[in-house]
């Protein structure tokens, strides 16, 4: 065995040989000769899991085991916090501790583990705030202690720290912990079955954290005090199971997007989930249909379910959370049938997103009463009919209005001027006609982008005004600034300005 320095500041690293004795029972009999005193009780806290893991001579659970052999303070210690410095040991060994971006007094003795390094922000809270509001509601508003008054944690936070390998199933041996996260990390394997065990916790996250997770165990359904879940972008596969939808005290934030070989659907028990604020579950192998339950989470303020193989209509229903909802994101599904009226009773929302589906009908009227929609009203690309309706422009702080691949028939309402907020406004492929009003002349100090070909009927002159259109973006959170800017139109015949002569026989303008 290395020697180990005398300095109790010592960061041991150390990798011995260790050889554990079995006898007739399969139970450990016998500990090396090297480690005395502690090592028989060490031992018999262990689940057998660990126990076997001892014999190979490189896992993390000898390197941890031996660590703590060294420990002067292990016969003063409790049970609970000899488990407690063993389990995080082993984390430390099987993530590659010394190669952690920040492990500030891991591994030494003569530091209490509470006192251990632990990044002070669960799920970089103020980081994903900004995507999703209220992301952790209620969770801390002031960084809390990171272990209770008996020296047990309750709070382990590893975010962004470069931690590469495996968790270890000890994790599991914290049974006291309320929240875990670890996000954006390297890690390897996934999520143990023994999730199970954590029947205090209230928060994990562990978004960005593993290129290949595997599968969700079923187990998480045993977790039952589970507020926060976030398993954003990790890989995942298979059939999202049936458990989790028991976890119905779910109410700061639920999150499997980005995890395309996931399989499942929605199931009416969604409606459960009465506190829930955000639902993000983009891209994450959903199909079957929104159930109409969906109308019962009167807490929901994020409803994102982008890019799935959602198919069905929308539920009328949605229009119950007038009072909370603010993002509505149903794009690239397969949804079918007509836009809901009922959608326009979400008076709260400041985005709404129903782009890249096979929606058909009109677009209702009500949506005018939207009022509140800052970020977008997005319903390009669906098949919808019939005239734009002039109620649009009571949508006063709306920056982007796509509709473009529709179609929409009759003129451009005149009233869209008075979308002074505009900075995206897109109407190209429809069947509009009639000439483009001058009143949008004053959207030119907002808009960015106008686009207006493929709608062969559009004639006159365009608006002096429009030909300034300004490309600078102002990005925010829902629409980054991608591709060309500007004014994009048809210059034919019967439509001109901007340098285009009426007559110009099909030559094109995008200056």
């Amino acid at each position: 065995m290395a020697s180990q320095k005398e300095d109790s500041n010592y960061k041991g690293t150390l990798s011995a040989p260790m050889t554990m004795l079995r006898g007739p029972t399969g139970s450990p009999s016998q500990a090396p000769s090297s480690v005395t005193g502690g090592a028989h009780h060490l031992v018999s806290l262990l689940p057998e899991g660990t126990q076997l893991a001892l014999e190979d001579t490189n896992s993390p659970q000898s390197q941890a085991y031996y660590w703590l052999m060294g420990d002067r303070n292990l016969p003063f210690l409790t049970d609970d916090r000899i488990k407690q410095r063993f389990t995080l040991t082993a984390i430390y060994f099987a993530t590659n501790g010394d190669d952690w971006t920040d492990n500030t007094n891991w591994l030494r003795y003569n530091v209490h583990e509470c006192e251990w390094y632990n990044q002070p922000s669960f799920g970089l809270k103020h980081v994903l705030a900004q995507l999703y509001p209220d992301y952790l509601i209620g969770f801390h508003e002031v960084t809390p202690t990171i272990c209770n008054d008996d020296g047990i944690y309750h709070h382990l936070w590893l975010d962004q720290n470069h931690l590469v390998g495996s968790l270890p199933h000890e994790l599991y041996l914290l049974t006291s912990l309320q929240t875990f996260s670890a996000v954006f990390n390297e890690l390897e394997g996934g999520i143990s079955s023994q999730i199970g065990l954590l029947t205090n916790l209230e928060g994990m996250d562990l978004a960005f954290s593993f290129q290949k997770a595997g599968t969700i165990p079923s187990e998480i359904g045993m977790a039952t005090s589970l507020r926060v879940l976030g398993l954003v972008s990790n890989g995942l596969e298979g059939f999202i199971p049936s458990e989790l939808w028991l976890l119905t005290k779910l109410q700061g934030f639920l999150g499997l997007s980005q995890n395309p070989q996931l399989e499942g659907i929605l199931p009416t028990e969604i409606g459960q989930f009465s506190n829930l604020k955000v639902l993000n579950l983009e891209d994450c192998g959903l199909r079957g249909t929104l159930p109409s339950e969906l109308g019962q989470m009167d807490s929901l303020e994020w409803l994102f379910v982008p890019r799935n193989g959602i198919n069905g209509t929308i539920p009328t229903e949605l229009g119950f959370l007038h009072q909370n909802l603010s993002v509505l994101s149903l794009l690239e599904n397969n949804l079918t049938g007509t836009l809901p009226s009922q959608l326009g009773e979400l008076t709260s929302s400041t985005a709404v997103s129903v782009h890249n589906n096979q929606l058909t009908g009109t677009l209702p009227r009500e949506f005018g009463q939207l009022t509140s929609l800052t970020m977008g009203l997005t319903f390009h690309n669906n098949q919808l009919t019939g005239t734009l309706p002039t109620e649009l422009s009571s949508i006063l702080s709306l920056q982007n209005l796509q509709f473009q691949n529709n179609r929409f028939i009759g003129q451009i309402p005149s009233e869209f001027g008075l979308l002074y907020s505009l900075s995206w406004l897109e109407m190209a492929n429809n069947s509009l006609s009639g000439i483009v009003p001058q009143e949008l002349s004053a959207l030119q100090q907002s808009l960015h982008t106008l686009t207006l070909q493929d709608n062969p009927l559009l004639s006159g002159s365009l608006p002096d005004a429009l030909c300034q259109t300004n490309g600078t973006c102002t990005s925010n959170i829902l629409f980054q600034c991608e591709g060309s800017y500007g004014l994009s139109f048809d210059c034919t015949d019967i439509l001109c300005g901007c340098g285009c002569s009426c007559g110009a026989n099909g030559a094109n303008s995008t200056e």
